[in-house]
C-alpha cells in the first residue's frame, strides 16, 4: 500500500507536526507500506490575498502531478474545519475525486459555529468535500455528535486518536526545576489562555508560593504576553523561551512540576496534554473537546473554566500543597499516555486506509 500524507507548512515543531511525524515514521515500519509526504498551505505567518490564491493554486498543481505520478492507494491530509480550510480542502477533494484517489481528511479542530449556524454557502462546499472524500477523521465525541446531528453521513466519519512516541519521555536523568516549574507550551494565540495563566501566576506568587512559569513557544501575542508579564512585575518568575526543538521541549516536560493549558481554542486533541501525560505531569486544563473524552478529575487533571485566572491559581496552589495528588496524577497520566502509543494508533490508521482503498476498488 502506498500512502501520500499531506502536512501543513511551515513544518515547524507543533502539535500536528509532532503527532503526524510519529505516525508517518511508524507506518513506514509496516511491511508492504510506503509513505510519501507532501507539504501544503501557507508558507508565511501572514499572506496577502494574492499570495494565498497563487500559493494554493501551486499546491493544487503539485498535488495533481504527485497523484498522477505516484498513483497512491490513499491520500491523507491533515487539516481543520474553518472557512479558509474549507476552500483549500475543496481543491484537494476535487482533484482526488477526478484522479480516483481515496482521500482521508483529518480535522485537528472544528469551528463548531459554522456547523451550528449552517450558512448555506459553507455547508454546500462542506458537503462537496464529504462527497468527494472517502473518510473524515475527528478527534472528539463532541465533534462526532455535532457533525452527525448536522446531517453529515456517519459512514464517512471516524473518531481516532493522535499517536505519541513515548520513548522520549522515558528519561530519568532530567532533574526537577527549583523553584517548581509551571509549564505552558503551545502556540501563543489568545485562545490558548496564556494571558490568563500569567495573571494566575501573579496571584500564586502573591500568596507566598515559590514557582517559575516557563512559556515555551511563540506566536502572534508574544509581545502582548511579555508586556503583561512586565506590567505584573513577574520578573525572573517567568521565562519566555521562544521556539525550541522537540528535544529541548522534552526537558521542560520532564523538568517542570505542573502543566497548565487553559485553552478555549477550537481544536480537537491538544498534543501538549498528551505529552504532559507521557511525562507524568499533573495537568490543569479546560474541559473541552477530546480532553473531556480522555481526562478525568482528579485522576489526571484539575479542570478550570476559560478566562478564570483565580481558578487557575487556586488549582496550582492545590497541587503545590498536595504531593500525594501529584504522585497519583503522575502514575495515572503515564498509564493514560500508553493508550496513545503511536505503535497502537498507527494500526488503527492503517486499517482505516485499507478500508478507504478497498472501498474504491
Amino acid at each position: 500500500m502506498h500512502i501520500e500524507v499531506g502536512m501543513i507548512v511551515p513544518g515547524r515543531a507543533g502539535g500536528i507536526f509532532v503527532t503526524e511525524s510519529a505516525l508517518v515514521a511508524e507506518l513506514r515500519k509496516k511491511p508492504g507500506v510506503t509513505v510519501g509526504v507532501f507539504e501544503f498551505g501557507s508558507r508565511a505567518e501572514h499572506e496577502s490575498i494574492l499570495e494565498r490564491i497563487t500559493g494554493r493554486a501551486r499546491d493544487f498543481v503539485a498535488y495533481d502531478r504527485l497523484v498522477r505520478r505516484n498513483r497512491p492507494d490513499v491520500a491523507y491530509i491533515n487539516s481543520s474545519y474553518n472557512k479558509r480550510a474549507i476552500l483549500r480542502d475543496l481543491g484537494y477533494a476535487f482533484i482526488s475525486m477526478m484522479r480516483k484517489v481515496p482521500l482521508v481528511v483529518k480535522l485537528h479542530g472544528t469551528d463548531l459555529r459554522l456547523i451550528e449556524r449552517k450558512p448555506f454557502f459553507w455547508m454546500f462546499l462542506t458537503r462537496l468535500i464529504f462527497r468527494w472524500s472517502a473518510m473524515v477523521v475527528l478527534l472528539s465525541t463532541e465533534e462526532m455528535r455535532q457533525w452527525e446531528a448536522s446531517g453529515f453521513p456517519a459512514k464517512k466519519l471516524r473518531m481516532l486518536k493522535n499517536g505519541l512516541a513515548l520513548g522520549r519521555f522515558q528519561q530519568n536523568q532530567v532533574p526537577k526545576l527549583d523553584p517548581p516549574g509551571i509549564l505552558f507550551i503551545a502556540r501563543f494565540i489568545l485562545e490558548k489562555g496564556l494571558l490568563d495563566l500569567l495573571r494566575a501566576t501573579h496571584i500564586v506568587l502573591d500568596s507566598g508560593k515559590r514557582v517559575k512559569l516557563y512559556c515555551v513557544g511563540d506566536g502572534p501575542i508574544r509581545q502582548e504576553a511579555e508586556a503583561l508579564a512586565a506590567e505584573l512585575r513577574l520578573g525572573e518568575a517567568v521565562e519566555f523561551t521562544g521556539q525550541i526543538s522537540e528535544e529541548q521541549a522534552t526537558r521542560y516536560y520532564l523538568g517542570c512540576s505542573i502543566l497548565v493549558l487553559p485553552t478555549y481554542f477550537q481544536e480537537g486533541l491538544p498534543m501538549t496534554l498528551l505529552q504532559g501525560a507521557a511525562a507524568g505531569l499533573p495537568i490543569i486544563t479546560t474541559k473541552v473537546r477530546a480532553a473531556a473524552d480522555y481526562l478525568n478529575e482528579p485522576a489526571h487533571c484539575l479542570w478550570v473554566e476559560p478566562h478564570n485566572p483565580t481558578m487557575i491559581a487556586e488549582h496550582i496552589c492545590t497541587l503545590l500543597d498536595g504531593p500525594a495528588l501529584q504522585r497519583s496524577m503522575k502514575e495515572n497520566n503515564r498509564c493514560l499516555a500508553r493508550l496513545f502509543s503511536v505503535e497502537v494508533v498507527a494500526c488503527d490508521y492503517l486499517r482505516l486506509f485499507q478500508e478507504a482503498a478497498a472501498a474504491r476498488n
